[in-house]
């Protein structure tokens, strides 16, 4: 079998692939003009990204909106070393922040990670209502 080195036509083998897990994540710097400086954005884990997704998809199931682009921010911000910046609980605030702040690191996020809006589009798209609480 070939193996390959992973260009071209060559076969992937598992421990090639699996060791892609133990690189660093990507980063990309974001510019934050309103605080003079900048913050990071990095690459979501797979397990991230379906957390993120199975979060939205449900709260659309709601009929909310589920504050989708702050937890986003929360899971790709981070410092220059990529740890994260912000907790879980910090996405109530930052979805109270001006628009144009988060967007622009949003947009980054979405970018970095290959997200489009057809991606959101589907998130959701075949759940179930979820009878209200009582």
């Amino acid at each position: 079998m070939n193996e390959g080195n992973g260009h071209g036509n060559g076969l992937v083998g598992r421990e090639q692939f699996l060791a892609l897990g133990k690189r660093p994540r990507r980063m990309e710097p974001v510019d934050i003009p309103e605080l003079g400086g900048n913050l990071y954005v990095r690459s979501l884990t797979a397990s991230e990204r379906d957390q993120w997704e199975f979060d939205t998809a449900r709260e659309r199931a709601k009929g909310k909106a589920g504050n989708f682009r702050a937890r986003l921010l929360v899971l790709a911000a981070c410092d220059q070393s990529g740890a994260p910046l912000f907790r879980p609980e910090d996405a109530e605030v930052i979805g109270a922040m001006e628009q144009s702040i988060v967007e622009a690191v949003v947009d980054r996020a979405w970018k970095l990670n290959r997200m489009t809006p057809r991606d959101l589009e589907e998130v959701g798209k075949n759940s179930q209502p979820v009878p209200s609480e009582s």
